[in-house]
């Protein structure tokens, strides 16, 4: 569509386009659809944080401060809603997206304790690192 209008401005001659051409560009800002923060979608309804809900299954290892394996398991992880459209909870922590439009977020403690974090969400998968009191470190890597 603006591709059309442009090509119309340029068959009106100068001087009787002044105000038109300000007027298409004011109305060529209008045709993208661009959604608000933390929204996409067709018609900017659907939040960001819905592609990541779910059940992920995979390996959670646990480290000691010498970067040695201490566990090894299989593992779930339930990702829900929280209350602030830029988060997600699990059952121990909160997952923070660091931007709008970004995979990537920060582990945060709901429990009180000293645990923190970081990760990101590809596709079907979600990875996270986090520490515990900096003498544990742990991560996890699943898939829905």
């Amino acid at each position: 569509m603006l591709f059309s209008i442009f090509g119309v401005m340029l068959q009106i001659k100068y001087n009787s386009s002044k105000c038109l051409f300000l007027l298409l560009l004011i109305l060529s800002s209008c045709v993208k659809n661009e959604c608000p923060d933390w929204y996409e979608g067709n018609n900017c309804t659907t939040e960001e944080r819905e592609k990541y809900l779910g059940n992920y299954v995979g390996t959670f290892t646990v480290y000691d401060n010498d970067d040695a394996i201490i566990s090894e398991e299989t593992s779930s992880l339930e990702v829900f809603k929280s209350i602030d459209i830029d988060n997600m909870e699990t059952t121990n922590f909160r997952l923070e997206l660091i931007s709008s439009g970004s995979p990537l977020f920060s582990v945060i403690s709901t429990t009180g304790s000293n645990l923190f974090g970081d990760g990101a969400f590809n596709g079907i998968s979600i990875f996270y690192n986090i520490n515990y009191n900096d003498t544990v470190r742990a991560t996890f890597y699943g898939t829905r």
